[in-house]
């Protein structure tokens, strides 16, 4: 067996290529060990993602207060329906005689529309405001102190766009006793006033016949 020693070139060629393996294999050991303590941080998940964006996450079910959030602004949002407008047309007209028998001026008036009328029971008696007004001023003042008529029997109709309302009504006073008053609601903004409202005395059949001989014995006396 021959054991040659190896040539100077060849001992040369293997100490330049020493340190270039070196540095590899250091290199390699260091990327190594970064990917193996170092992993790449995981994907945003839908949660924190709308977190961040502040929108709920894709998929989720609205919470129970933007449900309740939600609601609240459709009712808030939604027009008054013919059962509301009714019991609304009902309040305004029981204020209305309430504020009458206390003599409350500025309340009674104010559940009158700008151009209302008022129907009396006397054949002259047809008021606008303005003159209706006048009559108010006198006999809510002393020593009259305004009047009383007690209502029952309504019947609130409304029209075909729920911005008009007629009704009916039994009226009872210690003065005239049982009259009839009828009437015409109209919206103006969001609540009704009076447009029309007419009072009659309401005559049992039986005694019409000496009601009318009254009425024209009366009339004749007076021209």
């Amino acid at each position: 067996m021959i054991n040659r020693a190896p040539s100077a070139a060849l001992r040369r060629a293997s100490l330049a290529l020493l340190p270039l393996l070196t540095i590899g294999c250091v290199s390699t050991g260091a990327a190594d060990r970064t990917a193996s303590s170092d992993p790449a941080p995981p994907a945003a998940s839908s949660e924190m993602a709308a977190s961040a964006s502040g929108g709920p996450a894709a998929g989720a079910a609205p919470t129970d207060v933007e449900e309740g959030t939600t609601a609240v602004e459709e009712e808030a949002l939604a027009p008054p329906t013919q059962t509301q407008l009714r019991e609304e047309a009902n309040r305004v007209v029981d204020d209305w005689h309430q504020a009458a028998s206390v003599a409350d001026r500025d309340r009674y008036l104010g559940h009158f529309a700008p151009d209302a009328v008022f129907l009396g029971t006397d054949p002259d008696e047809r008021w606008d405001l303005e003159s209706f007004t006048a009559y108010v001023d006198t006999y809510f003042a002393p020593p009259y102190q305004g009047w009383t008529f007690d209502p029952s029997d309504r019947h609130v109709m409304l029209g075909l766009n729920s911005e008009i309302a007629w009704f009916d009504e039994k009226l009872t006073s210690q003065k005239y006793g049982s009259v009839r008053g009828t009437g015409v609601l109209r919206r103006v903004g969001d609540s009704w006033r009076l447009s029309h409202y007419s009072m009659t005395l309401a005559v049992p059949n039986g005694a019409m016949e000496a009601v009318r001989e009254a009425i024209v014995s009366f009339e004749a006396v007076s021209r």
